[in-house]
């Protein structure tokens, strides 16, 4: 049980790593001008979350043989533990490093920015567009499921119609923010999710 409970820390832990990793990574090798459309296709990957209430329940499905062996969802995570530990090899082993010219500060001067306020309302602004995009994501078939009570195969089907086009449309701000400007762009997004909210 605790290896089954480390997997799914090793899955929460590496996603998170890999966001960051990724922000910076995909940073350092485009220009300031150009950058918006690089981490916009990133950012598309979060499609990742429509792949995964897409094809999750259906190998929820296998691995407990349709539900007669209900001790076989603990494969899922541990076969997704193994395809982030494949995927970070195949990273390591294929790529080169980069360095900004900022990479020796030490650690209190990494942690400078922490003192302006504008980087916590930054921080505020990703939570509520990417943090609360995963969640609601991950969400909305454990909701058909369990209060509509459509079949979880079905439910993930209709959460990815959520989460696909979603995702892909972050490569479409990261182009519109190199044109009009990041913050611009980011203003328009909370407006129009307000209005919408309505």
């Amino acid at each position: 049980m605790r290896i089954r409970f480390g997997c799914l820390q090793l899955i929460a832990l590496a996603w998170q790593a890999l966001v960051f990793i990724g922000i910076a990574y995909t940073s350092v090798w485009y220009p300031e001008n150009r950058r918006g459309v690089a981490l916009g296709i990133f950012g598309a990957g979060n499609a990742g979350v429509a792949i995964t209430t897409l094809f999750g329940p259906t190998l929820l499905g296998y691995f407990t043989k349709g539900g007669e062996n209900m001790d076989g969802w603990r494969t899922l995570p541990m076969t997704y533990a193994g395809v982030l530990v494949a995927m970070a090899i195949i990273f390591f082993l294929t790529t080169t490093n980069k360095k900004p010219k900022s990479s020796n500060k030490t650690l209190k001067g990494q942690l400078q920015p922490l003192k302006n306020i504008r980087v916590w309302r930054f921080e505020l602004y990703y939570f509520l567009v990417f943090g609360c995009f995963v969640s609601f994501s991950q969400w909305r078939a454990l909701l058909r499921k369990c209060e509509l009570f459509t079949p979880l195969v079905t439910a993930g089907i209709l959460a990815a119609l959520f989460s696909f086009p979603s995702g892909m449309i972050r490569a479409l701000g990261g182009w519109m923010s190199d044109l009009v400007g990041g913050r611009r762009v980011m203003c328009w997004v909370h407006r129009s999710l307000f209005c919408f909210s309505l």
